[in-house]
C-alpha cells in the first residue's frame, strides 16, 4: 500500500532534480544549451512515471 505514494515521492525527487540540470542550478552537473531534446525528455519521463504511479494509487485505494 505504501509503494505507489513512495514511487511518487522518488520520482518528484527526480522532476525536481532534472528540473535543475536544465535550469543550470548545479555548478558540478548541468546539461548544456543545445542539450534541449534531452532535457525535454527527461521531463518527459518524470512526469509521466510520476501520473502513472498516482494513477497505480488511485486505483489502488478505489479497489480496497
Amino acid at each position: 500500500m505504501v509503494r505507489p505514494y513512495l514511487g511518487a515521492l522518488v520520482f518528484s525527487g527526480y522532476l525536481v532534480y532534472d528540473t535543475q540540470l536544465i535550469a543550470g542550478g548545479g555548478k558540478r552537473f548541468q546539461l548544456r544549451p543545445n542539450q534541449h531534446i534531452l532535457g525535454a525528455l527527461m521531463i518527459f519521463s518524470d512526469i509521466l512515471n510520476l501520473f502513472m504511479t498516482i494513477l497505480q494509487a488511485s486505483a489502488r485505494s478505489e479497489r480496497d
